[in-house]
């Protein structure tokens, strides 16, 4: 924060305009939420007469049924048309943010350069390096723009499975799936469209993908008998080649024709007892 003396006002408004300017840029480049704005204290003022209808004694099943179809088609509306105002918010405050520093960055920097006085120039220097910090902060967090895409991908998908339960439940009748369990998975749905779970969601595909990937480069096969193997006919040259030959030789003679030895003793298909026999006989312990 810095201070412009009140003296010399009428030359120094435009600078003070700039200034104050930037400080509304910074404060504009706070961290976004992670979630949708909840509607649901609005949504229960709007239901609770409903609410009300459908705890009477007074109400028959079929009845509870329409009212409990009701309450949860509106909490859904509710919780889409949210959803939804989240998501043009993530997609636009970036784009907005970042032309807005710039250009107050090329302001004040301009302004620093021509003004008369140091303790004015000082000044806007400051806040210019300000808000080249704060942009720097807004690019590097998770709604950078080439983050964003997956980031919503998956905030849509995990918002669809939480419908899916929902869906189903308003099929069946009021005994079977009450108002109570049913808001239940309506608050799973409210919270399925935030910025965490969809982070948790591409972290746990990331795990997947990674433990998938380094089976495939490791031939799948780590067998004890595919192990030994593997060590024993990839020792250098021309060792190896000559192991490699003797395990063709073992495998013929129990009746396997393979075509090259290294693919079959990494096939996840090959069978494991034969791949047990022949380490055996080429030297292979504890198989």
């Amino acid at each position: 924060m810095f201070k412009i003396s009140s003296r010399g006002g009428a030359r120094r408004g435009p600078v003070t305009r700039l200034a104050l300017l930037s400080l509304l840029l910074i404060s504009a480049c706070a961290p976004l939420i992670g979630f949708p704005a909840d509607p649901t204290d609005t949504q229960m003022l709007a239901d609770q007469q409903l609410i009300d209808t459908y705890y009477s004694p007074k109400e028959n099943e079929e009845g509870r049924r329409l009212l409990r179809n009701q309450i949860v088609s509106g909490r859904m509306n509710a919780y889409e048309s949210s959803y939804s105002n989240f998501k043009r918010r993530l997609n636009g405050d970036a784009n907005t943010i970042n032309l807005g520093a710039d250009l107050s960055v090329l302001g004040l920097a301009g302004a620093a350069a021509t003004t008369g006085s140091i303790a004015t120039a000082t000044a806007l220097a400051a806040a210019s390096a300000g808000i080249i910090g704060a942009k720097g902060a807004v690019n590097s967090d998770l709604y950078f723009q080439r983050t964003l895409p997956a980031l919503l991908a998956q905030m849509d998908a995990n918002r669809a499975r939480a419908k899916l339960p929902i869906v189903r439940g308003l099929k069946q009748s009021d005994d079977d799936y009450p108002l109570a369990l049913a808001l239940i998975d309506l608050d799973t749905l409210r919270d399925a469209g935030g910025i965490p779970p969809a982070i948790g969601g591409i972290t746990q595909q990331a795990v997947v993908d990674k433990i998938t990937a380094e089976k495939t480069l490791s031939g799948f096969n780590t067998t004890p008998a595919a192990t030994c193997l593997q060590k024993f006919i990839l020792k250098p040259d021309p060792e190896g080649k000559a192991n490699r030959a003797l395990v063709a030789a073992k495998a013929q003679a129990l009746g396997i024709n393979i075509g090259f030895v290294t693919e079959w003793v990494t096939d996840p298909a090959t069978d494991p007892n034969q791949l047990s026999t022949v380490a055996r006989q080429v030297g292979c312990t504890g198989i």
